[in-house]
């Protein structure tokens, strides 16, 4: 009887230990203090994607069908976008362009910074250069742009006028392995070309290096597509941004917070509750980051942008 008892004890206590080490590594603590609500602005209706200038702020106000502008301090500057954009998703800025992924149209529409269309890249259709559904996208210091072709279930990279060099992702395919995807939502580039990859159902951060090479992934146990609200774990990751010290943010949108991260996915620190009031998100949607570390996300259902910095 002894001995039975003794190796109940024995399985439990191993138990115990085993709990204790899953929730350490699922479960770390910040290493950051965070960041405090400053400000909220806008009239929108679905604001998605943003972008920041050196002194502006660019809004996809997605039902609207078009892009907004504001200064810093969210006061009001432009709007342009309306005759051609159907659904202006995640945004980005390059060599002084904007690059709007239109998940309507299945194309990328670049304009200059005061509005003037200059291009369009891509068509419907699930080929090479051809999309289904754009949601983001990205672009290196080559001009090469990486898109996250939603439907598709792939990242497309092409060259700057629009020819296909590779892609991540079985296109229509739906997987959870490291290089697999399950409607990627958006993609950002670091300062060293590595590939940041919003991989959003399958509730993970994905990255790449600049040769293509698949270096790590994060979100949840293994990141194998298992949803949760503990630091490091995503509720559909639905933008990804690289802050100016290389960290970085993703919106975690059904847990309406955002997530910090240093490069190699180290948790940093979150902020963010579901509410209306300052401070709270309903589903934010996406991030950016100003040279100066200011965060700017957008705020789905409260139809705003919030504005945060970093605790002193």
């Amino acid at each position: 009887m002894g001995g039975s008892v003794k190796t109940v004890l024995k399985f439990f206590g191993l138990i115990v230990v085993l709990v204790t080490i899953f929730w350490l590594i699922w479960n770390p603590s910040p290493q950051e203090p965070g960041y405090i609500f400053v400000s909220a602005w806008g009239e929108f209706n679905d604001p998605i994607g943003i972008a920041v200038s050196d002194t502006e702020v660019y809004v996809s106000d997605s039902r609207h069908r078009k892009i907004q502008v504001f200064d810093f301090d969210g006061n009001f500057r432009r709007a342009f976008g309306e005759k051609e954009l159907g659904r202006p998703m995640n945004l980005t800025i390059h060599e002084q362009e904007l690059y709007v992924a239109d998940y309507w149209n299945d194309k990328i529409f670049i304009y200059s910074l005061d509005g003037k269309l200059r291009r369009s890249i891509g068509q419907a259709g699930k080929g090479p250069f051809e999309f289904d559904g754009v949601a983001g996208v990205a672009v290196n210091n080559k001009g090469e742009l990486f898109v996250a072709d939603f439907s598709n279930q792939r990242i497309q990279h092409l060259r700057a006028n629009g020819e296909f060099i590779e892609q991540w992702g079985t296109t229509k395919k739906v997987g959870i392995k490291a290089g697999e995807m399950n409607y990627p939502t958006d993609v950002a580039i670091a300062a060293d070309g590595s590939l940041y990859v919003a991989d959003g159902y399958n509730d993970r951060i994905q990255v790449f290096s600049s040769e293509g090479e698949f270096l790590h992934k994060w979100g949840g146990p293994f990141a194998l597509n298992i949803s949760g609200s503990g630091p490091g774990w995503f509720a559909t990751v639905s933008s990804v941004a690289i802050g100016p010290q290389g960290n970085v943010f993703a919106t975690d949108f059904y847990n309406n917070r955002v997530q910090k991260f240093a490069p190699d996915g180290t948790f940093l620190s979150a902020f963010g509750e579901k509410g209306t009031g300052s401070g709270q998100f309903d589903r934010p949607v996406a991030v950016a980051v100003a040279k100066d570390g200011t965060v700017f996300v957008t705020d789905l259902g409260n139809n705003r942008v919030q504005k945060w910095r970093a605790k002193p």
